[in-house]
């Protein structure tokens, strides 16, 4: 054979020879690359599968459509997936599973009993029952997650709330699935993670319905009328801050009444998207009510009727009494103080009163550092 031509097969078989090295390099790197992917796939199931999978039974209504139940029910399931703690089994699979176990619901489902029966068909470790009230326009909501072995209830969650339930539905149920949740789980309650696309801080947002507000500091939720073009709190401010009590130190009382402030904390209190009312708000409150053009009974129309007055706007005030500069409380039952944001003089302020047996709305001012009410103004 001619050298030439011996040369040139020998270079096309080590050309032949290095394609073979790179068509097995590159099919093992398929191969590494799959195997990887069904690793970080079996990663992520074996994830998902550490996150517990409760299952929720609707809600029984008392005194309650099946329709508005129903409706609720899904709510709330919304809002403990929300959470990121559990899953939650599809409604459909779960009608599904129990039609194909013959199981037939006879009466309410709202106890451990039926939790831990019906548990055990969808061969689930965690059910959730519990019932949807309504007295009046007031309405309840209970409920409690269930161990499908031991029948014990894990934790329970209950929120009274007055209101249309459309509105009273956005308030309450996320509160109340975080409480349900960290009971399932052992847990304290955690705040919601929010999904950030930057860096940038968050500032928390008031949740707002029609008729109602809530707090997103810690939860609280207030009433909340329109009067003339304003709108108000229909409440007293209840958010602790530094130089703010509750009259007498006691808890009770700041449910009913409200916190008591100085002006200094008074004037930083309010939620974002509110603010404590000026001394000019506070005027422009009375004259749509002020019907004999001087004000003598501008107050019983703010005063709640629980405190013989008519209530006729919403306000519902009531009289929270006050806090003196020596630290003793007085008033309370007799008389209703409130702040305004307008300075009057060297550490004085303008604020409101209204007092028991009189219908009028006093308007005055007093040393910042004694204790008064606040309403929250909208911006």
């Amino acid at each position: 054979m001619h050298a030439k031509s011996y040369l040139f097969l020998q270079e096309l078989r080590v050309l032949e020879a290095g394609m073979r090295s790179i068509r097995w390099t590159l099919s093992l790197c398929a191969l590494m690359a799959l195997a990887c992917a069904a690793m970080a796939a079996d990663s992520k199931a074996i994830e998902v599968s550490k996150v517990p999978l409760v299952a929720i039974m609707q809600l029984t209504g008392n005194g309650v459509d099946e329709a508005t139940s129903a409706s609720v029910t899904e709510a709330l399931s919304d809002e403990l997936m929300k959470t990121g703690r559990v899953r939650v089994m599809e409604r459909s699979q779960m009608e599904k599973i129990l039609k194909e176990q013959g199981f037939q619901q006879s009466g309410a489902c709202d106890g451990s009993g039926c939790a831990v029966e019906v548990g055990k068909l969808l061969s689930i470790n965690r059910m959730v029952v519990g019932t949807l009230g309504k007295l009046g326009s007031a309405w309840t909501f209970s409920v409690r997650g269930v161990d499908v072995q031991t029948g014990e209830i894990l934790g329970s969650a209950r929120r009274q709330q007055k209101g249309e339930i459309e509105d009273v539905v956005p308030v309450v149920m996320p509160g109340l699935a975080d409480e349900l949740v960290a009971g399932i789980l052992g847990q304290k309650v955690a705040p919601r993670k929010l999904t950030v696309p930057t860096a940038a801080p968050v500032e928390a947002r008031v949740v707002e319905t029609p008729n109602q507000l809530r707090d997103p500091r810690d939860g609280k939720t207030y009433a909340k009328v329109k009067i003339g073009s304003q709108v108000w709190m229909a409440q007293n401010l209840n958010y602790p801050t530094g130089n703010s009590w509750c009259y007498d130190n006691k808890d009770e009382n700041c449910q009913k009444y409200g916190r008591l402030y100085d002006w200094e904390a008074a004037k930083k209190a309010c939620p974002s998207g509110w603010h404590l009312p000026s001394d000019e708000e506070w005027t422009a409150l009375e004259m749509p009510l002020d019907d004999d053009l001087i004000g003598n009974n501008v107050g019983g129309k703010l005063k709640a009727v629980s405190w013989n007055g008519t209530d006729a706007v919403g306000f519902h005030a009531l009289p929270g009494g006050g806090r003196r500069t020596d630290g003793n409380f007085n008033n309370a039952g007799s008389l209703a103080y409130f702040w305004s944001s307008s300075e009057f003089g060297a550490q004085r302020a303008w604020c409101r009163n209204l007092i028991a047996g009189d219908e009028s709305l006093g308007r005055n001012n007093n040393v910042n550092t004694i204790g008064f009410s606040i309403r929250c103004l909208k911006d």
